[in-house]
């Protein structure tokens, strides 16, 4: 994943980068999302600019397991369908309060398609 997404993005190399993230990011035709949505998403993507690889690289690089173990407090961790599903699961261990949430019957795309089935599937962690 780190060779995937901590690397810089070719704005200024590679002319057709901008049509295929525009294409994957609106003409996507995903019901779920209008395309005002989808556009809206495509923009603000974008407003990170050249440098927003270093996000990615700061999480590649950050020492999670030594301060997971610092954590006292409860912790929920959703595992969703998705790409940080696995890593959400391969955490658990390091985090002496963690409360795995299996949520794999969702994909990402729950915070857009079904944001109450993930509300109510948090609510009572945080009533506890």
């Amino acid at each position: 994943l780190r060779q995937q997404y901590a690397v810089p993005r070719p704005y200024f190399d590679d002319p057709d980068y901008m049509g295929e993230l525009y294409t994957r990011s609106v003409l996507d035709d995903n019901p779920i999302l209008s395309p005002e949505r989808r556009f809206e998403m495509f923009t603000e993507s974008l407003n990170a600019g050249p440098e927003s690889w270093y996000a990615f690289e700061a999480v590649f690089t950050y020492e999670a397991e030594q301060q997971f173990a610092k954590l006292t407090h409860s912790v929920l961790l959703p595992v969703l369908d998705e790409t940080l599903g696995p890593a959400t699961e391969a955490s658990a261990p390091m985090i002496k309060t963690a409360e795995l949430l299996d949520m794999k019957q969702h994909t990402g795309r729950i915070w857009f398609e079904n944001p109450n089935a993930m509300a109510d599937a948090i609510r009572p962690f945080l009533a506890a």
